[in-house]
């Protein structure tokens, strides 16, 4: 019987043990994303996102989106048109930062981790 016992002791360790460390691995921190109508990130943002990592983010046309609280090894890549589509990626940044239209509205962001 202290045999089982025992086994279960080493089995909850191991489980919490495998939990912290899948916790440890797969941290993503969320990223805040403000969008600004306007070809500029300064004043007020129209919107503010807080999304994960690995995640696209779409809102209505915009003039200028600002990354931030997002590690400088962090890939974004800001789009033209919704749901973040490789072909209408038109920027891609390392980092927080600020993404100023070119000559069409932008529309989505997607964040890598």
């Amino acid at each position: 019987m202290s045999a089982m016992r025992n086994m279960d002791v080493r089995s909850r360790i191991a489980l919490i043990s495998f939990a912290i460390l899948a916790m440890m691995c797969f941290e993503v921190q969320a990223a805040k994303i403000e969008t600004f109508n306007p070809a500029s990130c300064d004043g007020s943002p129209t919107n503010t996102f807080y999304v994960g990592g690995n995640t696209c983010q779409t809102f209505l046309d915009q003039g200028a989106v600002r990354i931030s609280e997002i590690s400088s090894s962090t890939r974004v890549s800001v789009h033209n048109q919704r749901d973040c589509e490789g072909y209408s990626s038109v920027a891609q940044i390392y980092g927080p930062g600020c993404v100023v239209q070119g000559a069409t509205k932008l529309r989505a962001v997607w964040i890598q981790v």
